[in-house]
């Protein structure tokens, strides 16, 4: 190893300009001498010449080789001049990339400061210090964890160490409690170690905040609203699920609270929902509550946290005392009657949809009950023998002709004529006598019956058509869509049959799907819904609003008309929140090239937004209820302003 090193040495040594050189006129100088000396001595033996010979030969040697150092020294000196002017230019460009990139970084307006790999701080410009209430002198050299503690286990912290481990940029959203401000933070990797840029976004973080607020609260009350209730169950399911502990759904609202806008007038109604909103969030009971309201005097709240159904029993209890005390609403005192139902998971439902549906049926049998405010949800033997009746009795009603049905127009809202219909399926039971869908519908879906029952109502309503066909009638046909239809593998092949069969043009029907269907069957749904867009028919988004994806579906599913949800038109135009909603899917839908029909217009004020608002179509109570068949003919004729009053 010693002598391969020194081997190296010598080696570097004689690259040298100077031993070159020096090796160069030895050599030079060898030759000459003795090759002059024998040429003399061979030439000139004896000679009187060989003496001056000798001395003339020494000076043309002494030239020559001072020739010979000059052009050697002239040469290394023009090299060495060379490399000193390349240097100088590749230090000059060196300043002035440095020039460059301070004037880059002192130029860039938003906060910087970089860090050497020791956490010190190695570069501040003066925004960069406005960020820590600093100086740039202050904190050069610092050790920016010791200088500002509170950016210790932070998620700021957190990234920077990713950064300086992985060697990849990171960026965070990081709120600092100290600074009160948000900031969008970039960190990358630079030659001195870090460079993060700091942007401060708290007014567009406020704004957000601020719209997130108006979205997910009602504006009267403060409290969450039916958005935020849908996608907070999901959630609060999904947690209990996890943890293997119940969650209870309470669903209440105030007895005759119409009698009390009628005689005292909405503001006092208005600021009843105020105070009570105020009392449900502040009663001290058991539990983890969130309250929401859910629409109309009707609130919900959700509870966790409890163990046993006593404690929930202290829950609704605690809650019913809170709203009943007597209220100063102005000069008026009022004491009020509260219903409240309840649904606890995983006992009573399975998912959202029979939590909600499971709590109102509680409710109003609280309502229909002498001796309790509140009512759980209990699948007694009273309900199963009841339930199993309803399903026994279902599956004879098809083939006595039980089922009717029933169709309501909808009109145009620009000309008000009626250009269609939804057809709803209606059950005349012998005993009972009509039995709602709401009731009936559920037990055939879940036994499975609603296959051929769907199956009936699509030739029914086909049929229909065909028959107004042949009066000169065209209208659109709206049918509603089962989760078992959509999952029937011959559903497109008999819908197809239909078409054929009564000569009906796929584009004069019109499948609606709800949001419920669409959440929990969203894959099933696409693929039917591309079907029946293939042949030729029309698909409608039913409920629109309800559901906590909503926007995402206008995305997702290729329609061709979307129906607001009736929650959404009970107070148009009065409830602010609820009128901005609607304008927005009205535009919004128009963008995405959708016809908008709302549903549950039950007054003039409502009609005449929508048409201000330029919405398609509607339907409702104001426009007429479902009727038999044989009404439709004389509702044709009719604008949306002279439809027979009976029918209202």
């Amino acid at each position: 190893m010693i002598m391969d090193g020194g081997g190296l040495a010598v080696r570097h040594w004689m690259r040298k300009p100077s031993f070159r050189i020096s090796l160069l006129y030895a050599g030079v100088g060898l030759v000459w001498i003795l090759l002059s000396d024998r040429a003399v001595r061979l030439l000139f033996s004896g000679s009187s010449l060989q003496a001056p010979l000798q001395t003339g030969k020494g000076v043309i040697y002494v030239l020559l080789t001072t020739g010979l150092l000059y052009l050697l020294i002239r040469r290394s000196e023009l090299r060495a001049g060379s490399f000193y002017q390349m240097r100088m230019q590749d230090k000059q460009r060196h300043i002035q990339a440095l020039e460059s990139y301070k004037s880059a970084i002192e130029s860039i307006s938003d906060a910087m400061i970089t860090l050497d790999d020791h956490w010190r701080f190695h570069y501040v410009n003066e925004e960069g210090a406005a960020v820590f209430q600093s100086t740039p002198d202050e904190m050069l050299g610092g050790n920016i964890w010791t200088r500002f503690p509170f950016l210790r286990n932070s998620r700021f912290e957190e990234r920077m160490r990713e950064v300086k481990e992985s060697g990849a940029p990171r960026a965070v959203e990081e709120y600092f409690t100290r600074l009160e401000s948000w900031f969008d933070i970039r960190a990358f990797p630079s030659e001195e170690g870090i460079s993060v840029i700091f942007v401060d976004v708290t007014e567009r973080k406020t704004a957000e905040d601020k719209l997130t607020h108006l979205v997910y609260h009602d504006s009267l009350t403060g409290a969450k609203n039916r958005t935020a209730f849908m996608s907070e169950v999901e959630s609060a399911i999904h947690d209990a699920e996890k943890t293997k502990t119940p969650l209870a759904m309470l669903v209440m609202d105030v007895d005759r609270f119409k009698t009390i806008n009628d005689t005292l007038g909405h503001p006092i109604g208005d600021e009843l929902l105020k105070q009570m909103s105020r009392r449900l969030k502040e009663a001290d009971v058991p539990g983890t509550k969130t309250v929401y309201r859910h629409g109309g005097d009707e609130f919900a709240v959700l509870v966790s946290g409890f163990g046993k159904i006593e404690q929930l029993e202290r829950v609704t209890a605690g809650l019913i005392d809170a709203l009943k005390a007597p209220y100063t609403l102005g000069k008026q005192h009022l004491t009020v009657d509260i219903s409240m139902g309840a649904s606890i998971f995983p006992d009573d439902a399975k998912d959202t949809r029979q939590m909600l549906q499971h709590a109102d049926m509680a409710m109003y049998a609280a309502k229909e009950s002498v001796h309790h405010t509140v009512q759980f949800y209990l699948d007694h033997v009273h309900q199963r023998v009841d339930a199993f009746r309803l399903e026994h009795d279902l599956q004879a009603a098809l083939e006595k002709e039980e089922f009717v049905l029933e169709y309501q127009p909808r009109i145009t809202v620009a000309d008000g004529k009626v250009t269609g219909v939804e057809a709803l399926v209606r059950w005349e039971h012998p005993e009972r006598g009509r039995i709602s869908p709401l009731e009936f519908i559920p037990i055939a879906e879940e036994t499975g019956y609603i296959l051929p029952l769907s199956s009936w109502i699509m030739e029914e309503a086909f049929s229909q058509w065909s028959k107004w066909k042949e009066d000169g009638m065209e209208l659109q046909m709206a049918v509603n869509l089962s989760v078992r239809q959509i999952e029937e593998e011959q559903f497109i092949d008999r819908v197809e049959a239909l078409l054929g069969k009564y000569q009906v043009p796929p584009a004069s029907i019109e499948f609606e799907i709800t949001e419920s269907v669409l959440m929990y069957h969203l894959e099933t749904s696409l693929q039917a819904v591309r079907e029946l867009r293939r042949i030729g028919c029309r698909v409608a988004l039913d409920d629109f609003g309800t559901g906590y994806s909503s926007l995402n579906y206008l995305k997702t599913i290729p329609a061709d008309v979307v129906k607001i949800d009736r929650s959404f038109m009970k107070e148009i135009p009065d409830n602010a929140q609820d009128t901005a909603i609607v304008e927005t899917i009205i535009r919004l839908a128009s963008v995405l090239n959708m016809d908008v029909i709302a549903e549950g217009v039950e007054t003039d004020r409502m009609l005449s937004f929508l048409k201000e608002q330029h919405c398609f179509g509607a339907q409702g109570y104001y426009i007429s209820r479902p009727v038999p068949p044989q009404d439709i003919p004389e509702l044709t004729q009719s604008t949306g302003q002279e439809l027979p009053q009976e029918t209202l």
